[in-house]
């Protein structure tokens, strides 16, 4: 909803309130912890169990959810992470 919100793609009508219970918009420390993993970081049993189940490399889904400024945020992700703290605050 944020990144619609911030690129235009939706808007909120007069009065309306966007309540969040659990939104991510810092990404997921786990999705960097399982790149540590992918990357041979921590365990290297575990890296060949998640390559055997085809789970490394990370699917580019959980690969978006990195946590924002960490080592494996993107300057294009932190971008986005940004424009849709500000969407979720501006509404």
């Amino acid at each position: 909803m944020s990144m619609a919100l911030a690129t235009g793609k939706c808007s909120f009508r007069e009065g309306v309130s966007w309540v969040a219970l659990s939104s991510p918009m810092m990404g997921s420390m786990a999705s960097d912890y399982f790149q540590d993993f992918c990357n041979d970081e921590i365990s290297a049993f575990a890296t060949d169990l998640l390559e055997f189940f085809g789970q490394c490399p990370m699917s580019v889904s959980r690969q978006s959810l990195m946590y924002y400024k960490e080592k494996y945020a993107s300057k294009e992700l932190n971008a986005a992470y940004k424009l849709a703290q500000e969407a979720y605050r501006g509404s």
